[in-house]
């Protein structure tokens, strides 16, 4: 049985928690948001793009890449 009072214990900093793992673990978070956004970015029509201030055809070529692909975003920034 687990001490009671470890239960409740603070966890070690997130930088600490996965040690010499920590650019992997980096690395699948960011491929994981890649993923979301573009699926997201093809769902959404002309209109729903606009509205977001997107050109659509700068976030058609966004969402047709790959989840390890850097597109750079969609021009929102640039």
């Amino acid at each position: 049985m687990r001490n009671p009072a470890t239960i409740f214990a603070p966890r070690a900093p997130a930088d600490r928690q996965f040690g010499g793992l920590r650019p992997i673990v980096d690395l699948v978070r960011l491929w994981h948001e890649r993923s979301v956004s573009r699926r997201a970015l093809a769902a959404l029509d002309d209109r729903g793009l606009r509205d977001v201030g997107l050109e659509p055809p700068a976030a058609r070529r966004e969402a047709a890449l790959w989840f390890w692909q850097d597109g750079g975003g969609c021009g929102r920034d640039r």
